[in-house]
């Protein structure tokens, strides 16, 4: 569905790079004021680029998500290669035929490495080749297809009521080969399969604490945990459990993710806050109601959808162990070490 696109994506880029390269060596030669400007606009973006993370909402309202889904990973290379061809050419700079040319090579290593996966094959997943984790809960068949079995679970819960498959948001998703899918494409793909139904997928930057509030088992959320440095796995975020654990419906029935001595429904898990808090990278895909305002505050229009019914008067506000983000010190899991194989499980 997205093949031919992503080829063209990904050479666009590469002509691109080349393209600001070449520009770079035509500033370098310039005047030595031009060329201190270009480098501390470029710092900032460098800066900027490592923190982008954390306001992946606000590049929404910056660029469109069909060419973030495409650019998310390699949007800074255009800029390294302008740096690298600065620093290849102007005389003011030491170890310039070192220091440019190394840079070029790192650029043109990013670019590949990040995207990579728009050269990769597209999972092709049967019609009926899903499982059942549990009642409503979709298993992933492959290693790298925890977003579309998570985006089948979170779509068929009872506030939203679609009904999909693994193999549908694996297409809708573009899926890749050992690549997997993101949070940029795992939005799409909502957005894609919502279109028309009146409910509307937004990813927002919240604090654990929301993401967890917010959630309910009639309109969950998507979320990414942590796994390793680099590696990220989608699940389903349920909100609360009576004893005030994170449910969570995990699509890796064969990993180990929260505590095992606590008793949870099939396909889901039970984690302690700390835990979760620690391991979740702090962007979530919600789903809205498309007829409120478009100028509603965001966690306002929240909310309104996953309170469904009134709290209490004298219910309380929150756990009080909320307030608490930091690890439970008998966690038994590390980075990279939580998506453990239960005994007897397979690779």
């Amino acid at each position: 569905m997205f093949a031919d696109v992503a080829i063209h994506w990904f050479i666009a880029q590469a002509l691109a790079a080349l393209a600001a390269y070449l520009f770079g060596r035509m500033i370098g030669r310039g005047s030595t004021s031009m060329v201190e400007i270009g480098l501390l606009l470029l710092a900032a973006l460098a800066i900027g680029w490592a923190m982008r993370h954390a306001y992946q909402d606000a590049l929404l309202h910056i660029l469109p998500l069909e060419m973030l889904v495409y650019t998310e990973g390699t949007l800074i290379v255009p800029a390294v290669m302008l740096l690298a061809g600065i620093l290849s050419v102007n005389q003011h700079i030491r170890r310039r035929h070192v220091l440019g040319p190394l840079l070029g090579a790192f650029g043109v290593l990013y670019l590949c490495f990040n995207g990579m996966w728009m050269l990769s094959p597209h999972v092709d997943l049967a019609e009926d080749s899903g499982m059942e984790a549990g009642p409503g809960v979709f298993a992933q068949t492959r290693e790298d297809t925890c977003v579309a079995a998570s985006l089948a679970t979170a779509l068929g819960a009872p506030g939203i009521g679609v009904r999909t498959s693994e193999s549908e948001m694996a297409r809708l998703a573009d899926v890749r080969v050992g690549q997997g899918s993101t949070l940029m494409r795992a939005l799409r793909a909502a957005q894609l399969r919502l279109d028309g139904l009146g409910i509307e997928a937004r990813l927002l930057n919240i604090t654990a604490e929301q993401a967890v509030s917010f959630a309910s088992t009639d309109v969950p959320m998507l979320v990414t945990l942590r796994s390793g440095a680099r590696r990220r796995h989608m699940v389903v975020l349920q909100g609360w459990t009576p004893d005030d654990r994170v449910l969570i419906a995990n699509p890796w029935i064969d990993s180990q993710l929260g505590d095992p001595d606590v008793r949870a429904p099939a396909g889901l898990a039970a984690i302690s806050f700390g835990e979760f808090s620690r391991l979740y990278t702090g962007a979530a895909i919600v789903f809205l109601r498309a007829e409120l305002p478009r100028n509603a505050p965001l966690i306002t229009r929240a909310a309104t959808v996953y309170w469904t019914e009134p709290e209490p008067e004298d219910a309380k506000s929150a756990p009080e162990h909320m307030e608490d983000t930091t690890p439970a010190e008998s966690s038994e899991y590390d980075d990279g070490d939580w998506l453990k194989e239960r005994p007897g499980g397979e690779s």
